[in-house]
């Protein structure tokens, strides 16, 4: 019993991790890809190198030495000694296979602490109702620790090298969405780019995302889905709706026929041999968003949602929190030559207007979303607000508006949305565009 009560650590392995660290700055990214935490430190001046690394690589990078790492912890208010980095760098594990081996010990041993705290909990309840508390406090703490690695799709040795047919041919020069209007007006989703779609609740912009998602993957490119709001199995019901054409209503009740399962199990074999990779996380920063699309050599990473990311640190303001993430997902999209696709919330004022069409005005909570985006698009379903559709072409009709594109024309493609799965489809002679001109007139009905 005495055991329970004694904390559970490693100092060797605390050290070795931070010198790796230190010394070979690429290993941040790894640590953070990880889920390491501060907290999974036992000793405090290991968590406060940490914490200095994390600012240091958000700030520089790899390009840093210890003259400025401890001018940084200066400016920080961490105590930390020129002399304890040094040693920290002579003992820091540098080969990859020594560093995941330190990095596997510290996380073990801040789980099994954090185990401990939640037994103990439960053992000194002085009541049902506390004993009920740490009941649950413990299964939500197995869920978090079952869910620390991202959710990833197996896949098959073929559909890496699988490539586009006759590239050189085509007039589209980014990643396709799977919707050919959508991909003639934006030339597809290139890299650099940072792409939003936004919506008010109810459009479906999730299950938009997620089909453009599949079916990049199905194209063989890599993708990572950072779903900082829907669980695993809300993503999985709604995939399995999609692939299989199972309504949604009845895989979240289970109610599934006979004639329905093999549907199901079908489009299950499919998906599990796309380059997906789901992560999710509640709380992510951009700096580990930069990480994981890094470490699973991303094509294209898609964020539900942005104003959902964790800022690296405190602003004065939420807005200055937004922008601040808003320009890392551009830089991050900049630096690592992918597509950065983010959805975004909107304000409520559509819903005050007699033409309930979003507009770039209606981004919640910053103006400089709209500044950093290369591509704005907006979902707007009519029959959502109309009981009775004035036409059978209106009924399920989605019309997604692109408001903002830096590099082309902005125009409204028109899609089909079908409510049992909540799947996009082509719409008959969708595309008509609103507006043929580039950036530059687009730029003045931006409200900065």
């Amino acid at each position: 019993m005495q055991e329970l009560f004694e904390p559970s650590f490693d100092e060797l392995a605390e050290r070795a991790l931070l010198g790796g660290m230190i010394v070979e700055p690429r290993l941040i990214s790894v640590a953070l890809s990880r889920g390491l935490k501060e907290e999974d430190f036992y000793f405090e001046k290991h968590r406060q190198v940490y914490a200095l690394l994390k600012v240091l690589y958000q700030e520089y990078g790899e390009n840093w030495d210890d003259v400025v790492a401890l001018e940084l912890a200066r400016k920080e208010g961490i105590p930390l000694e020129r002399n304890f980095l040094w040693v920290l760098a002579e003992e820091g594990a540098t080969s990859e296979v020594l560093f995941e081996s330190a990095l596997r010990i510290v996380k073990e041993h801040s789980t099994l602490n954090r185990l401990k705290e939640q037994a103990i909990k439960l053992l000194k309840a002085k009541s049902i109702e506390e004993a009920q508390v740490a009941r649950e406090e413990l299964i939500a703490f197995k869920e978090e620790v079952l869910e620390i690695e991202p959710f990833e799709r197996i896949v098959s040795e073929g559909i890496e090298e699988l490539k586009l047919m006759m590239e050189s041919e085509k007039l589209i020069l980014g990643l396709e969405t799977g919707f050919f209007e959508l991909d003639t007006l934006t030339s597809g989703f290139e890299p650099g780019n940072l792409i939003l779609i936004g919506a008010r609740p109810g459009m479906g912009k999730s299950s938009f995302m997620l089909s453009i998602a599949l079916n990049m993957a199905r194209k063989g490119k890599r993708v990572v889905v950072f779903s900082l709001e829907m669980s695993k199995k809300q993503i999985l019901h709604r995939i399995f709706s999609l692939s299989s054409g199972v309504p949604l209503k009845n895989i979240r009740m289970g109610m599934i026929t006979k004639e329905d399962f093999p549907k199901i199990v079908e489009a299950g074999l499919e998906l599990r041999r796309l380059p997906v990779v789901f992560d999710f996380s509640p709380a992510r920063t951009t700096l580990e968003i930069r990480s994981i699309a890094q470490l699973k050599q991303a094509d294209i990473i898609f964020i539900d949602y942005l104003q959902l990311i964790t800022p690296p640190k405190q602003y004065s303001s939420r807005q200055e929190e937004v922008a601040a993430i808003s320009r890392s997902l551009k830089l991050i999209a900049k630096d690592l030559n992918i597509p950065v696709v983010a959805l975004v919330q909107l304000s409520r004022q559509t819903e005050h207007r007699s033409d309930k069409r979003p507009t770039l005005a209606d981004i919640r909570e910053s103006g400089q979303i709209e500044q950093d985006a290369d591509i704005v698009m907006f979902l707007y379903r009519p029959e959502y607000y109309k009981k009775n559709p004035s036409s059978p072409e209106e009924a399920g009709l989605v019309e997604v508006i692109v408001a903002k594109n830096r590099q082309g024309a902005c125009g409204t493609v028109r899609l089909r949305f079908d409510k049992n799965t909540t799947g996009f489809y082509p719409f008959p002679a969708s595309y008509s565009a609103y507006s043929e001109s580039p950036e530059e007139e687009i730029e003045e009905s931006i409200d900065f």
